[in-house]
């Protein structure tokens, strides 16, 4: 099926691996929808992630640089072996996260590319990546109402963002949370301000960003997380 969707979706000839960048993460998403596989785009918080796996979802993560990823089964090894041909940090990598490994630094990874049997146990926390997705298999029965979104929605999601008359960036972390709030029905409309830094009470550094709906988003730099407030500035919590 993966060598299919290749010759389909990126080159006949498989070889080739056009421009060394193999597939983009656009092209990844067109892929999974054309399968009819139900997913959901993660923020980059492995909090999250690792709560997706404990409930068993698997979560693809993509555009994994290779040298950031350390094998603990061999003492923190790079698990491949391309020789010197091309340097690991110009390499990039599809990996699927499957369970929580066996200590809190590290979770279990399926690799098609590690020859050594799995799964493997990587330390997740040094990865550089480009996209976390939550995949639903087809032996998942539960659901939940107002979660997952069509490519429509999605489209609708994006669509709304793109309406502030701002100017804010998308596809920022904030943005990703914002995304990642929408897919489960709460819409807290376009930005009305760009990302913009501040000091809370103590002097402490926060990153803001406020939005049509009286809602804005709060980021620790220190700590590397963030939430959603109401006009009350109580948190919004997470679905």
């Amino acid at each position: 099926m993966a060598h299919d969707d290749y010759v389909a979706f990126v080159d006949p000839m498989t070889g080739n691996n056009p421009g060394g960048g193999g597939i983009d993460d656009p092209t990844f998403y067109k892929i999974l929808e054309h399968r009819g596989m139900q997913y959901r785009k993660l923020p980059h918080d492995w909090s999250i992630i690792v709560e997706w796996l404990q409930q068993g979802y698997p979560v693809i993560i993509g555009g994994v640089r290779e040298d950031t990823i350390h094998d603990a089964g061999l003492n923190g090894a790079s698990p491949y072996g391309w020789g010197d041909k091309i340097p690991l940090d110009q390499l990039w990598h599809i990996i699927t996260a499957t369970g929580l490994g066996s200590r809190p630094d590290r979770l279990k990874f399926r690799d098609t590319a590690n020859f050594r049997p799995g799964p493997r146990e990587y330390f997740h926390e040094s990865f550089s990546y480009s996209i976390a997705t939550l995949i639903v298999p087809k032996w998942i029965k539960r659901q939940w109402r107002n979660t997952w979104m069509s490519t429509g929605q999605q489209q609708q999601a994006e669509n709304s963002w793109a309406a502030n008359t701002v100017g804010a960036r998308a596809h920022t972390g904030i943005y990703n949370e914002w995304i990642n709030f929408y897919m489960n029905g709460l819409n807290f409309g376009p930005p009305v301000t760009n990302e913009y830094e501040t000091v809370d009470w103590g002097g402490n550094r926060r990153i803001l960003q406020w939005f049509a709906g009286g809602v804005h988003y709060e980021f620790d730099p220190s700590s590397g997380r963030g939430n959603f407030f109401d006009n009350r500035s109580e948190v919004i919590p997470r679905s």
